[in-house]
């Protein structure tokens, strides 16, 4: 334990701006480059940055992180053993919108005792391309971003533990509240829709969705190892059917093999629901079981893509009730959509999930 503790302390926390470590990635010409991790080389001489209570990852603490994991050594925690960390991610971090910038402060000043974590790109592709199993490597080369980004989710839960949450979600209340003793995976419905519902004109890909733009996990959980393998499989399947892809990402790798994972693991597919189901919203719907809590729909998700359709479930539930709150700002969709259409372009053009 001595030992982890020098290790710890190795990692220099100097007081280098943001735009420093992206102005040393932006020096790597690709050319130049053979693969993605050489890129990622420029970064590591820069060490891993505090300011204003945020943490910039860089390699080097990507490998201390992973490291003392390894060794066993627990960090702070909460709940039943979720790391008191807060993962947060972007391009980088001098473009990033100013309500970002504010939810991560936000994040900061409601967690004081959390470690708070901002991933650029560059950061994300080194902590994947250095630590996802071998036969994982080939599919992730040939991802859309947004699927990308997907399992990194998963996989910086499943491998460090703690809080991922998308930048355009804002917070409202410390992140401990949200727990209960024994709990070992935190997460909410997006919405809990019934049998007559046609899912297919709608934004949703399951009956019993849960949200994954905020998410709180222990370390190797096996929900989180149950979600990536299934976007593996997906990939495996389709891929040997002759589709190349891009995949709907919703059904690939967002919340369909993500809710798939929750209630297969809670009870074989078969998940509580309350007589009134109230499309996910009210106490009735808060399920902990084992060692997992969902919550209900109006704690990460109040305002949801129903909001955006005249569709059942739209701002059920007590407004004040909320946890965090999602902005949708779906950077991905407009890609994706271009990505599917060039590579179809004898189909209908992808419009279904444009507003996910």
């Amino acid at each position: 334990m001595l030992q982890s503790a020098m290790r710890v302390n190795s990692v220099k926390r100097g007081v280098v701006k943001q735009e420093a470590i992206d102005a040393e990635v932006e020096k790597a010409s690709p050319a130049k480059t053979s693969t993605r991790v050489a890129v990622i080389a420029k970064q590591a001489a820069v060490d891993a940055t505090i300011v204003n209570g945020v943490t910039f990852v860089t390699p080097e603490l990507i490998d201390e992180l992973v490291w003392q994991q390894w060794q066993g050594v627990e960090p702070d925690s909460f709940a039943g053993g979720i790391p008191k960390r807060i993962h947060l991610t972007w391009t980088n971090w001098s473009s990033m919108h100013l309500a970002h910038v504010a939810n991560v402060a936000k994040w900061v000043a409601l967690n004081p005792d959390f470690q708070t974590f901002f991933w650029n790109d560059s950061a994300v592709v080194y902590f994947i391309e250095k630590y996802v199993q071998q036969d994982h490597k080939a599919m992730l080369e040939t991802l859309p971003k947004v699927s990308y980004f997907d399992y990194f989710r998963y996989k910086v839960l499943y491998a460090l533990g703690g809080v991922y949450s998308d930048i355009d979600v804002t917070p409202f209340v410390p992140i401990s509240q949200w727990g209960l003793p024994g709990v070992r995976l935190i997460a909410g419905w997006e919405v809990r829709l019934p049998d007559e519902f046609d899912l297919h004109d709608s934004p949703f890909c399951r009956f019993d969705q849960v949200e994954q733009w905020t998410l709180a996990s222990s370390p190797g959980h096996p929900v989180m190892k149950q979600t990536i393998e299934k976007v593996k499989s997906f990939f495996d399947v389709a891929t040997r059917g002759g589709n190349a892809g891009p995949f709907d990402p919703l059904l690939f790798s967002g919340p369909g093999p993500w809710s798939d994972s929750l209630s297969e693991h809670i009870d074989g597919a078969h998940l509580p629901q309350p007589s009134e189901l109230m499309y996910g919203a009210g106490g009735a719907n808060d399920i902990h079981v084992k060692d997992i809590l969902i919550l209900r729909k109006e704690r990460f998700a109040f305002y949801g893509q129903d909001n955006k359709f005249e569709v059942a479930g739209t701002f059920v539930g007590n407004e004040s009730a909320q946890f965090v709150r999602h902005g949708f700002l779906n950077s991905w969709v407009d890609d994706f959509n271009k990505a599917y259409n060039e590579a179809h372009p004898d189909q209908p053009p992808m419009t279904r999930h444009n507003v996910h």
